[in-house]
């Protein structure tokens, strides 16, 4: 996943100390472009967190989350 990095968000700054200590975490996702809205669900750990940016340019991040178990569709 890509985002825009906000270093002082708890959310992200939670994504980075989950990857540094493996963390299991649930994670949700939703789809708001279905009506309804489709969520998924799932644990998984945070494996990657890497921020870039230039300068005068949005500093962006990439999250990638290892999934453990199932999706759970809703």
């Amino acid at each position: 996943m890509s985002l825009h990095f906000n270093p002082d968000d708890t959310v992200h700054q939670g994504l980075r100390t989950d990857r540094a200590n493996r963390v299991r975490r649930q994670f949700k996702i939703t789809f708001t472009d279905t009506t309804p809205a489709a969520t998924w669900a799932f644990y998984g750990y945070v494996t990657q967190f890497s921020v870039q940016g230039d300068v005068d340019a949005v500093v962006e991040a990439s999250v990638t989350i290892e999934i453990d178990g199932d999706i759970t569709e809703a």
